[in-house]
This record gives C-alpha cells, sequence and structure tokens, in this order.
C-alpha cells in the first residue's frame, strides 16, 4: 500500500493506493498522517482503491480524527467503494467521521465536523 498527498485549496488530499486498509498497512497509514495531525491540518481521505477495512484500520481512522479535532484541524472521508461504505454504515462512522461521494462534497462542506 502507498499513499499519495496532494495539496488542495485549504486541504491536504491523502490518497490510499491499495485494496486493504488493514493490521498490515494501518501503519503506513498512520506514518502519512503524522505530520498532518501534529499541524491540525484539514484532510480530505481518498478511499476510492480501497476494498477493505478491518478494526484496527477504523480505530486509526477515529484516533486521528480525535487527534485533528484537538488542534482544530479535521479529517473527512471520500470516494469510498460500495464494500467499505457497507462496512461504514453498518458501524455508523458517519456519526463522528464525515463521508463524501467527492473530494468537491467534501471540500464543499463548510460545517466543521463534530
Amino acid at each position: 500500500m502507498t499513499i499519495t498527498s496532494e495539496p488542495l485549496p485549504g486541504a491536504t488530499l491523502l490518497t490510499i493506493c491499495g485494496e486493504m486498509l488493514d493490521v498490515g498497512s494501518v501503519d503506513t497509514f498512520k506514518q502519512a498522517i503524522q505530520p498532518l495531525v501534529r499541524d491540525g491540518a484539514k484532510v480530505v481521505l481518498s478511499l476510492e482503491h480501497v476494498l477493505f477495512v478491518d478494526s484496527s484500520a477504523l480505530g486509526a481512522l477515529l484516533m486521528c480524527q480525535r487527534m485533528l479535532a484537538r488542534s482544530n484541524g479535521w479529517m473527512r472521508i471520500c470516494n469510498v467503494t460500495v464494500q467499505v461504505r457497507a462496512l461504514f454504515d453498518l458501524v455508523h462512522i458517519q456519526r463522528v467521521l464525515p463521508v463524501y461521494a467527492s473530494v468537491a462534497d467534501a471540500l464543499a462542506d463548510t460545517q466543521k465536523p463534530a
């Protein structure tokens, strides 16, 4: 798994390039997002290539969201595959971590996530 980073107006786009975000790849995700967490960044995370997310990855996503929120940042998820969307719906992740259809939708939402 690799993660690409692209600056956007007012945020940073991270794209996970790999089919699985799980215990075997979650450390790579944490390393990629750690500098952004420290800076209180605004992060849009694209999961367009991800077909599977396990509990360790869910925990990492929620931890990063909490840390970003504490430093006046945020994380928004977008481009979620059908498989991952089903899991997110099951665990109601959108209650604490906003999920959007596209990067543009994530950036257009001017409300600060909880």
